[in-house]
């Protein structure tokens, strides 16, 4: 049985992950598919638009077979914790036999040879790194250099998705996992880009639609019918999910928290930025703005703050890593027709299978049951948001069911 894994956050699912999807099962000759998808937080700090259950079922609706949950220590993370955390909950899942992702450059050949430079920094590539920085270049553009060096066909490579496929073939090298990746070339618009397309546009393009022109009609041109369905359906009850909507959790947060430097993502200096600064805070995206300086991105700035609102210190991190970035596999949903992959699922992964919130405490040992408490923590705060804005109420995470289509 050959099974696709994708490790993905769907916020929301748009035509172009429809795309992905097709082509990288066809790429893999897949029976299956297995969507990591990020919880109720994702990679660029801030919340998902809608909550996770909409976007399972999205997914769903538009072909994958299982989506099973990436934990919010890797979820909300950099680019390669992101990564080992998707490849090493695919991989303890013994199932999966191939990961599937876009790239800017859909070439897998030439992501494989980036990959190994970077993991081994050779001499040569060290050299330049580290000249590049010392002139006043940012990491990211003297890491492109000395990757350039060293391997010339790698020009202009560093762009966000082809950033995020060599992590995964990094993350795949580490683990040692028998899994082999497959990539497609991605579609029209990029990561970054805001415009709208004929039928394709990026994610960030799409909230930003979602927050500037409510418009519902609009969504059918760039989302697969049935994902446009299930986001509309949620958006007639509650309102697109922001940071602003956090904003006084997080002061609560920071006006509360000791020792803001052991918070995962932080370091000294930020956290006495951020001391210093609390004092002019209105809310969690003018916060950011405000204390954003050029030692800083927005996108790690935004990951602290809410690592501090989640209460996830740098041990914290650490004991998830040790874990393998995989403590447990938590099912969101499945197809019906995907009984066989369940079964499978269920008889060689290597860690414990949830599919209720309510069983992980007879089901975890103590140190699992630490990290999901604070994914079920994280989740009752994004929970307490929409119902307080919402026309209907969403029950606690214990009292809901698996997506079942």
């Amino acid at each position: 049985m050959k099974v696709l894994g994708i490790i993905a956050e769907y916020n929301p699912f748009h035509n172009g992950h429809s795309y992905q999807l097709d082509a990288c099962r066809q790429l893999a000759g897949a029976d299956y598919t297995v969507i990591a998808m990020s919880g109720n937080f994702t990679q660029r700090g801030k919340a998902a638009i809608t909550d996770k259950y909409v976007r399972t079922q999205m997914a769903l609706d538009c072909g994958a077979d299982l989506v099973i949950e990436l934990p919010v220590h890797a979820a909300c993370a950099s680019a390669g914790y992101f990564a080992f955390g998707g490849v090493s909950l695919l991989a303890h899942t013994g199932i999966v036999t191939h990961l599937g992702f876009g790239s800017e450059r859909g070439d897998i050949r030439l992501l494989e040879q980036a990959a190994q430079i970077l993991s081994q920094e050779p001499e040569d590539f060290k050299a330049v790194l580290k000249a590049g920085i010392k002139s006043g270049q940012s990491y990211a553009l003297a890491r492109q250099k000395a990757l350039e060096s060293c391997f010339p066909k790698a020009f202009g490579l560093l762009t966000p998705n082809n950033i995020l496929g060599i992590e995964y073939i990094r993350a795949i090298q580490k683990t040692g996992a028998p899994i082999l990746p497959v990539t497609v070339r991605r579609q029209s618009s990029g990561y970054h880009d805001l415009s709208l397309g004929e039928h394709f546009c990026s994610a960030k393009a799409l909230r930003r639609l979602t927050f500037e022109q409510p418009d519902f009609k609009s969504f059918d041109q760039y989302m697969p019918k049935a994902a446009a369905s299930a986001y509309i359906s949620f958006l007639k009850d509650f309102p697109p999910v922001s940071g602003r909507m956090f904003s006084g959790m997080l002061y609560y947060a920071l006006s509360v928290c000791c020792h803001l430097e052991q918070i995962e993502d932080m370091d000294e200096f930020l956290a006495s930025r951020i001391s210093k600064l609390l004092g002019q805070y209105q809310d969690f995206d003018s916060f950011c703005m405000h204390i954003k300086s050029k030692n800083y991105t927005m996108t790690r700035i935004a990951r602290a703050l809410t690592h501090v609102m989640l209460g996830i210190t740098q041990k914290d991190m650490q004991n998830f890593l040790q874990m393998e970035a995989a403590p447990y596999v938590r099912i969101l949903g499945f197809r019906k027709s995907a009984a066989p992959l369940l079964r499978a699922l269920k008889g060689n992964s290597s860690i414990p299978v949830i599919t209720k919130a309510a069983d992980a405490g007879r089901r975890l040992n103590e140190a699992q049951l630490a990290l999901f408490n604070q994914n079920l923590f994280a989740d009752n705060l994004y929970r307490q948001v929409l119902n307080e804005r919402g026309r209907r109420f969403i029950p606690h995470e214990f009292s809901r069911g698996l997506i079942i289509v």
